[in-house]
């Protein structure tokens, strides 16, 4: 359980699993969607929703910036039932600007927002909200600064936890350490990039001319990332592609679900769905996410 005047944390974890059944962490996300996927209607999904929200014994409060929000769809009718599945104890908000958040906060329903827990990926409104009387944050700055590099992620595991499996990662401006690595299948990622966006899969050969024709120059090489692609299994259907998240709840491993989608980049903010996971890939994935969360205790401060 988290440590008196801790800051609480929720993690997701994400996992590939090859087609020998190999398991390879990949990242951290410190704002997992979860919350938007419960239309899915998995039994297990409802229990870590609910969970989460019995666990920390107040409001938690999702707020997003109007612009994030509007970038999907049914978003709104998707909390509005959220609301309903947890009694009114999961309660969103969306605000014009994440870096001057009024005081006088309100729901989706117009009701005043008091107290709670915040959950966003902002980090403009964690220390906002960090001064306000009656409220904290789940995630301290520190570490959602953290996990959001996926670089620095990659650093740290390699560095203080090597059992753990991760995918050959480089920075792009790495020229040399890719051509010597012997990959030839290739994912160009933001090193500090979420939901999916701006994943491209290509080949070592056409490394240069896709960083060139996404516009990113040589002075940003360091802020775009080099990963082996892993060959993963499929999904329940033979056309699908699929990987794992898991979650840690102040770092102790609650649950796991299988996402698939027909395309590689994998994700429900991608189109993709989420599954419940096969019984034969649970214990691997526990264990691989105990892995995680006890380098995470031992040698980050959060």
């Amino acid at each position: 359980m988290t440590p008196k005047n801790a800051t609480p944390s929720f993690l997701g974890l994400d996992f590939l699993v090859d087609k020998t059944g190999k398991v390879y962490f990949n990242e951290i996300n410190s704002f997992p969607g979860f919350f938007i996927y419960h239309h899915e209607r998995l039994p297990e999904l409802f229990d870590l929703i609910t969970g989460l929200v019995d666990h920390y014994g107040k409001d938690i409060v999702l707020i997003y910036s109007k612009k994030k929000f509007f970038q999907w769809t049914k978003q709104n009718l998707r909390f509005r039932r959220l609301s309903e599945l947890t009694d009114g104890q999961a309660r969103m908000c969306i605000v014009e600007d994440p870096n001057n958040v009024a005081s006088d906060l309100r729901d989706i329903f117009g009701q005043k927002v008091k107290h709670g827990v915040i959950f966003t990926s902002s980090i403009s409104i964690k220390k906002q909200f960090q001064k306000r009387r009656g409220f904290s944050v789940i995630n301290s700055i520190e570490l959602s600064e953290f996990v959001r590099d996926k670089w620095k992620v990659h650093e740290f595991f390699a560095k203080y936890a090597p059992e753990i499996c991760q995918p050959k990662t480089f920075l792009l401006s790495q020229k040399i350490a890719i051509g010597k690595s012997g990959l030839k299948r290739l994912v160009l990622k933001p090193r500090y990039g979420m939901g999916g966006e701006g994943v491209i899969f290509t080949t070592k050969g056409k490394l240069e001319s896709v960083a060139k024709q996404k516009g990113i120059v040589r002075s940003q090489y360091d802020q775009w990332i080099v990963q082996e692609v892993i060959v993963a299994r499929r999904g329940l259907k033979a056309q699908e592609y699929y990987d794992v998240r898991s979650y840690l709840m102040n770092l102790h491993y609650v649950n796991a679900f299988m996402r698939t989608s027909t395309s590689q980049v994998v994700g429900i903010s991608q189109g993709g769905c989420i599954r419940a996971l096969p019984k034969k890939e649970k214990a691997p994935i526990e264990k691989a996410s105990a892995l995680v969360a006890d380098a995470l205790k031992k040698y980050l401060v959060y």
